[in-house]
């Protein structure tokens, strides 16, 4: 969690772990020099490309390519959904960092339990 003066992409470098097989994110991180950056490292750039101004149409297998790394990304924003729609996780509601970080850390904590039923009752 960081202020909103801080522009996601921005931290996106400290998110990425030295372990991780591949990079999934969204058409506010794309860039050469990322891609570049995670390919040196060894880490698939799995990034969205974007529509630029002197290519106002994505090719067709830059459309496949979006559309393939959406499917994975699909899973992990549902968990976004989810804690916006049932857990009325769309604003912070506190001043400062670390309450809105113990806020988000325990709706997560309740997300995960009650995850972890659905699955045992399932399984």
């Amino acid at each position: 969690m960081s202020s909103a003066k801080v522009y996601e992409s921005e931290l996106a470098e400290r998110l990425i772990c030295a372990d991780a097989g591949a990079v999934y994110a969204d058409k506010a991180y794309e860039s050469k020099a990322r891609r570049a950056a995670l390919r040196r490292r060894g880490i698939k750039p799995r990034i969205m490309h974007r529509a630029h101004k002197h290519q106002p149409q994505l090719p067709h297998w830059q459309q496949v390519h979006n559309r393939l790394i959406g499917q994975v990304r699909r899973q992990v924003e549902c968990i976004f959904g989810i804690l916006k729609q049932h857990y009325r996780y769309r604003r912070v509601g506190h001043r400062g960092l670390a309450r809105n970080a113990l806020e988000l850390r325990l709706k997560c904590f309740a997300y995960n339990l009650r995850r972890a039923l659905t699955l045992r009752e399932a399984g």
